[in-house]
Parts: structure tokens; sequence; C-alpha cells
């Protein structure tokens, strides 16, 4: 789990990002597909090459993957290991030094995969810089939380059914204005 002076939960449980006065970015990625598996070498590291690039062009404060992160589908991957896979995505996404929050996808746990969300969640959970949460036991899934940018407000909103809400702008809206600065 992410440690640092400016992250922090509140006293509703819900995770907490200072973001100043400085410009903020967000880079949401989806769909990866990583397969980690003999089938899927090649595209993987093709994958990784693209990610890491765009990591390192954009800068991100805050790295958002909203599902579908691996793919554990025997014929396009030869594995059904997802967590085999979802260990080589936290060690890849820890690489960075950078939070992240993580979304399930309808791939991330196929049928007749290896692991189950909650076995998938409690590895998510051990990332260095991973900003997860199983969520509130009383709402359906795993995966419900919230992140408040500090700024004022709540700004996402994060669901375990792979949508953003946000309060009170579009987070287009949100998002240009943390880049640009402004409030």
């Amino acid at each position: 789990m992410y440690n640092n002076p400016m992250f922090y939960k509140d006293k509703d449980n819900y995770f907490v990002l200072k973001v100043g006065d400085k410009p903020y970015k967000i880079l949401q990625l989806t769909d990866l597909h990583f397969g980690f598996g003999i089938l899927s070498k090649k595209q993987d590291k093709l994958g990784m090459a693209a990610v890491t690039k765009l990591v390192k062009e954009t800068k991100p404060d805050l790295i958002i993957l909203t599902g579908d992160s691996i793919f554990p589908y025997i014929l396009k991957t030869g594995t059904r290991n997802n967590i085999k896979q979802t260990k080589k995505l936290v060690k890849f996404m820890d690489g960075f030094k950078i939070p992240y929050a993580l979304l399930f996808g309808n791939h991330d746990v196929e049928i007749g995969s290896k692991g189950d969300k909650e076995q998938i969640s409690e590895i998510i959970l051990q990332g260095k810089y991973s900003i997860f949460a199983k969520g509130d036991k009383n709402l359906p899934g795993l995966g419900n939380y919230i992140i408040k940018l500090l700024r004022g407000g709540t700004l996402i909103t994060i669901n375990h059914d792979n949508t953003f809400s946000v309060a009170p702008v579009p987070l287009t809206t949100v998002v240009s204005k943390f880049v640009r600065g402004q409030d």
C-alpha cells in the first residue's frame, strides 16, 4: 500500500491525495490485456514498452487502471493463472514509483482462471504504490472505493463497475483544470 505524507485515509475511510497548488496529472490506462503467458510474450513486451513510454512522457501523479489489465484466457495467452499475472502487473506498476489505483474489468477474473477477485485483491493490496481498497462490505462487488483529490471536495469516485462519478463537474473539466493548475 502506498505510503506518503500527502496520502491518507479520512474519517469516512476514503483515500485522500493532497494535490496542493501544482498541476496534477492523472493517466488512465484501460484494456491492457497483459497475459504474461507463453502465447502473449511478444504482445506483452510491446504493451509494456508502450505503457512505459507513455508514463515517461506524461509524468503523471496518479495512474488509474480501469479494467482488463490482465487477461487469463488460455487460447490467447497460454495461461489461466491470473494470480501470476497480477503479481507481474503489480511489479510492473510499482516500477514506475507512482501511485496507481485499479478497477476490475470483465477479463481480470475469467471463468476458469486460477484466482478469484478476493485473491487478486490481496495481491494488489501488497503493491508498494498501490491505492486500492476492497471497499465497503455493505456494497456488492470488490473494489468500491473513493479517492478524493484534496483541493476542494470529492472529485473522483472509483466504483466497482468501471465507472467514474464526478462531482460537481465532468471529469474532463476536472482533469484539465488540475493539469492547468486551476481550482
